[in-house]
């Protein structure tokens, strides 16, 4: 009995091991060959079978729709696997590119991946390559996976890949490789950032990790991210999770002690404090306000700006109605000038339906703060037509309309010039601070429309002196002989004595004035003598004797001497000298 339990025993054996062999030979064969490695321990069973490498290009493009068809997702992954083994990098590649004539399985996504990841073992330049002829809205996952496959092989080949793209790819390559790298050793992945310069992006990775312990400690989490060397964004991005998970947990029914602990941690930190207010408050903004008027006057200004946020996006007019409170809106006018601001900005296109929203005693000041804030992303045009619709409607928008052409003028001074003097009344045009820009760009359009402000402004002046004081001496002596009588021309002529003898010029100096009457000659060199009170009047003294007149000399040298009384920078003989000019009898002007 016993030897034939021993027989059956060993029968048993040898039948286990049969099997075993057999399976072996099956799942395991001894030629694999120089295709595709499997890439999980669950690929190793694929048959050797070339079977799939016989076919031709037509047959394996019938194979991957037959293997999208498959139920199990194992089962997609061995066949898929059998469809490949074997294959060049060219013939992958194709089949990547006849999947994207594929539409209709809700498996193609996952089959793609695949394809990607084996493709990026033979060859990750043409994987890469290849993501760029995906649909865009799958770059990021394909790209994603052909670096993590990468990355696992060639840790520092990958890096160098990365570092060949523009951004945000090259900033994305090397977040995925690190964070590859660092999964298997964090030594690795520190010596691999230093040596690519990307230690911030491995000091990012590594605090997500870190967040991931702390995550439901608020304070804890909120304060590693704030004290973090990584950029305001991703600081924004951070509080914004971690107050998401905060708020699921708690809720927001004892919100003081939530905004107070924001106002804690944020008080130096506005824009992520705030953020986190608006988070807290998304739900129940209404009862979050209540909640905060109680609190200080100092967390008031950090939060409300969050809060007042939340609450607009679901109820704009409760939100609205609660800043015209007067507990309110005596507390602090300023705060509430600027949360209204804040809500014009934003909704500037409905402004002529919701204008009554806003006190009519704070409509100027928020619309114009709203107008600088909207400029830079509508065209200006648009921005004054919807001035002059609330203006329509008997807002007093003109003096707003005014301080927007001037900004505007100082950015695109031609521009601004041609709305006004289309657009406004010609009875009272503005004299816009943006004139002396359009001088610099266009002098001869700045003229004509310097010719229609008023005299008392000067603009004609303005114009020519802008070009004299830049240094445009040629350009303002072409246009200065059209100047129209209404102006003093004397400054402009002496200013332009003075850029001349600056430049070595002291003849054309002396001549230039010739362009002006008889009767203004004395004032034009008593200003050019005024011009070396600052280098030193001494460096005027040759130039007196080169005065076209007596008359003009003794004026300039009693100048002259009058400023040396208030300085003393001239020697006793240099006052001889000067002296020497002055005539015993006096000139009247």
């Amino acid at each position: 009995m016993t030897q034939r339990h021993l027989v059956l025993a060993i029968g048993v054996l040898i039948a286990g091991v049969g099997l075993g062999l057999l399976f072996s030979f099956l799942f395991f064969p001894p030629n694999q060959g120089n295709g595709v490695p499997s890439p999980h321990e669950d690929l190793a069973i694929l048959s050797s079978t070339s079977a799939a490498d016989s076919q031709g290009s037509d047959a394996t493009e019938s194979n991957l729709v037959d293997i999208l068809g498959l139920d199990k997702a194992t089962e997609r992954r061995i066949a898929l696997y059998r469809l490949i083994e074997n294959k060049t990098i060219e013939q992958i590649a194709e089949l990547i590119r006849f999947s994207f004539t594929l539409n209709t399985s809700k498996h193609l996504s996952s089959i793609q991946g695949l394809l990607y990841t084996a493709l990026a073992r033979l060859d990750p330049h043409v994987s890469v390559d290849l993501v760029w002829e995906s649909d865009r809205a799958e770059w990021d996952k394909y790209f994603k996976k052909v670096f993590e496959e990468y990355a696992s092989d060639d840790p520092r080949r990958t890096m160098q890949l990365g570092s060949e793209l523009n951004e945000p790819w090259r900033t994305k390559a090397f977040r995925t490789t690190l964070q590859t790298v660092r999964e298997v050793s964090d030594k690795s992945s520190v010596e691999l950032a230093k040596s690519f310069g990307v230690s911030d992006i491995l000091g990012e990775l590594t605090l997500l990790a870190e967040l991931e312990y702390v995550i439901d400690e608020p304070r804890t989490a909120f304060e590693m991210v704030v004290e973090a060397s990584i950029p305001e964004h991703k600081k924004s991005e951070l509080v914004t999770l971690i107050a998401d998970r905060w708020v699921e947990r708690e809720g927001t029914e004892d919100a003081v002690s939530m905004f107070g602990l924001v106002y804690e941690v944020f008080s130096h930190h506005w824009h992520q404090g705030s953020l986190v207010a608006s988070v807290i408050a998304a739900k129940e903004p209404a009862h979050c306000w209540e909640q905060l008027l109680t609190m200080s006057k100092a967390e008031q200004k950090l939060l409300n700006d969050g809060i007042f946020e939340a609450w607009l996006a679901v109820d704009a007019e409760s939100a609205l109605h609660a800043l015209s409170q007067d507990e309110y809106m005596y507390a602090d006018r300023w705060e509430v000038l600027h949360l209204y601001v804040d809500w014009a900005s934003r909704e500037w296109g409905q402004l002529p339906e919701k204008i009554e929203l806003i006190p009519v005693e704070q409509q100027a000041r928020v619309l114009d703060q709203a107008a600088q804030r909207v400029a830079s992303r509508k065209e200006p045009s648009e921005v004054l037509a919807l001035l002059a619709d609330l203006r329509s409607q008997g807002v007093n928008t003109q003096e707003i309309s005014d301080s927007f052409v001037s900004a505007w003028g100082r950015v695109d001074p031609v521009a601004a010039v041609e709305w006004v003097m289309e657009n406004l009344d010609k009875e009272r045009y503005p004299t816009y601070t943006f004139l002396e820009e359009l001088a610099l760009v266009d002098v001869q359009r700045a003229l004509e429309y310097a010719s229609f402000l008023p005299d008392d402004t000067f603009p004609e002046q303005r114009v020519v002196g802008y070009l004299f004081n830049h240094g445009r001496l040629e350009t303002g002596l072409a246009v200065l002989s059209s100047v129209r009588d209404r102006t003093d021309l004397t400054y402009l002529y002496a200013r332009a004595g003075e850029l001349m003898i600056d430049s070595g010029q002291t003849s054309a100096a002396i001549s230039l004035v010739e362009k002006l009457p008889a009767e203004r000659e004395s004032a034009y060199f008593t200003r050019l003598a005024s011009r070396w009170r600052s280098k030193g009047l001494h460096e005027f003294i040759p130039v007196l004797s080169r005065l076209p007149s007596e008359k003009i000399r003794s004026r300039v040298s009693k100048h002259m001497l009058s400023i040396n009384e208030a300085e003393g920078t001239l020697t006793a003989e240099e006052i001889e000298i000067v002296r020497s000019f002055v005539q015993p009898h006096a000139y009247s002007d």
